[in-house]
């Protein structure tokens, strides 16, 4: 979805949009807000990711190898991760109040999900299970996140695949594990690669199928997630205890304080 420009520069969207996000979210699992964060901001966040990347991968080559090229590192409390446009975006924000409304919630720090050149193709999985799957009933989103892009998302260097449809979806992988799902039947349904520029936004309902593919070019190819937390999950069972920084608190807005009202604040 194309946003103009005074929705990006107020941070609302316009009724129109909302209503789209809000079906696409529904029916199809996720939403893309294209070119949202300005470039600065975002070649900010790239160059100070792959300086982290870098520090936390040193020694963790193993690790890479055994995860096929697909791995993902913890957010530092730094800026500029940590600018309100990141953790609470005001677009973000409307359209997940909107479907599992205002006492949604969530933590810090968030995390990434990095595919690493030449790596390979990551099974077929949902990120979190249904609350309820003997029903026949779907319930709407109770776990979204919100991943952002750090460069350009491409066929090349390996752009998410997505399975439109399959948040709604109750039957589960016949191997018993949870999060996985059936590649057979995955093969006979229409997929896409989610293919985006750099700051751009993406809503996603965390029980749709999808995975990692391989990144074909010499760039690592980055973005960071989210997750936030419909108000019925137990936020006792999820508390985080690490504080956050007594100055990112205060720059945030207040939708972004009630966001991260669970978690402790530093000094």
């Amino acid at each position: 979805m194309k946003l103009g420009p005074s929705e990006i520069e107020n941070g609302v969207l316009s009724a129109e949009h909302l209503e789209l996000a809000l079906r696409s979210l529904n029916e199809v699992g996720y939403i893309v807000l294209e070119n949202i964060l300005p470039d600065d901001l975002v070649a900010s966040l790239n160059q100070g990711f792959e300086m982290e990347f870098e520090r936390r991968m040193a020694e963790c080559k193993e690790e890479l190898a055994k995860v096929e090229g697909h791995k993902g590192i913890g957010i530092p409390f730094e800026q500029p991760f940590m600018d309100p446009m990141i953790i609470a975006n005001p677009l973000a924000l409307q359209i997940i109040g909107s479907a599992m409304g205002p006492d949604s919630f969530s933590f810090l720090p968030y995390h990434s999900n990095t595919a690493w050149p030449d790596s390979g193709v990551q099974h077929i999985h949902r990120d979190t299970r249904h609350l309820f799957p003997d029903t026949t009933n779907v319930l709407p989103p109770t776990l979204v996140v919100v991943n952002i892009p750090l460069i350009d998302f491409t066929i090349e260097n390996g752009a998410t695949e997505v399975w439109p449809g399959t948040h709604r979806i109750l039957d589960s992988d016949p191997s018993g594990d949870e999060h996985a799902c059936s590649e057979e039947r995955a093969a006979q349904m229409p997929s896409l690669q989610t293919v985006m520029p750099a700051g751009s936004i993406v809503v996603r309902d965390m029980r749709m199928w999808h995975r990692g593919m391989p990144n074909g070019t010499s760039q690592r190819r980055s973005m960071v997630a989210l997750v936030v937390y419909h108000a019925l999950h137990n936020q006792a069972r999820l508390e985080r205890n690490t504080p956050i920084p007594k100055s990112v608190w205060e720059s945030l807005p207040d939708q972004g304080r009630n966001l991260y009202r669970f978690q402790p604040v530093g000094a």
